[in-house]
């Protein structure tokens, strides 16, 4: 239907819904281990709490890192990361799963082309998932290349490069996505989803608020690097 509304959001499962309670009552954690992501079978669709799987996998890997964030105290910053040799299909949705195989939470998403690098271009892509928890000190990730076992509050969150919004090391649409989703946020009275450090590295300005100037200086940035004009933030900012 050309006219339909859709919506973007992530649930806990009924079964991580119930791990988590039981954690809650009677103490231990709830380990999430690897995270997913799929096509959603070909088309959008809004996951519901009675899922136990990704409509359609593409990918399963390590959890990149994992915070809670700063504007909500049950809210989780999950990132994931996938690499450059995986691509060629459309990222509609995400899953979290424990040691297990539990999915714990899943979430869809705005079409995002994953490409790998048989495209001639960057193919890694970071995206960021939100959960919301009654309790995030339960809730324990097994985060590559840091301590297994990490809390959530535990977890480091480390500085971003100026507007690589999405932790990758590259400045490409999923950036410009993610700073022009903040702005309509904001501009509608949602408060956005960034962490410390994300609304630090939005800022690209540095005029103490985002809004369409930092759009414009990204687009710039990256559509110079593209065609091959070196540049610095120095020669867009001055």
């Amino acid at each position: 239907m050309p006219n339909e509304t859709k919506n973007y959001g992530t649930v806990i499962t009924t079964a991580g819904a119930a791990l988590i309670a039981k954690c809650i009552l009677n103490g231990g954690k709830v380990n999430i281990k690897t995270a997913a992501a799929g096509d959603g079978g070909g088309e959008y669709y809004e996951p519901t709490v009675a899922q136990t799987a990704l409509r359609g996998k593409k990918w399963e890997g390590d959890v990149a890192s994992a915070a809670v964030s700063t504007t909500n105290a049950n809210m989780i910053d999950v990132k994931i990361t996938i690499d450059d040799s995986v691509g060629g299909f459309t990222i509609r949705e995400m899953g979290l799963f424990d040691d297990d195989g539990t999915l714990i939470a899943i979430c869809n998403t705005p079409d995002t082309e994953k490409v790998s690098t048989d495209g001639g271009v960057s193919g890694k892509l970071t995206m960021i998932m939100h959960i919301v928890v009654a309790d995030a000190s339960v809730v324990s990730f097994t985060i590559t290349g840091l301590k297994s076992g990490n809390t959530a509050d535990e977890t480091p969150e480390h500085e971003l490069e100026l507007a690589d919004l999405d932790g990758s090391g590259t400045l490409d649409s999923t950036d410009v996505f993610y700073l022009m989703l903040g702005i309509a946020q904001s501009a509608v009275g949602i408060s956005p989803d960034w962490t410390a450090a994300q609304e630090k590295a939005a800022d690209i300005d540095g005029s103490g608020k985002v809004d369409s100037t930092d759009v414009f200086y990204l687009m710039l940035y990256i559509a110079r690097k593209g065609a091959g004009i070196p540049t610095t933030w120095e020669d867009i900012i001055g």
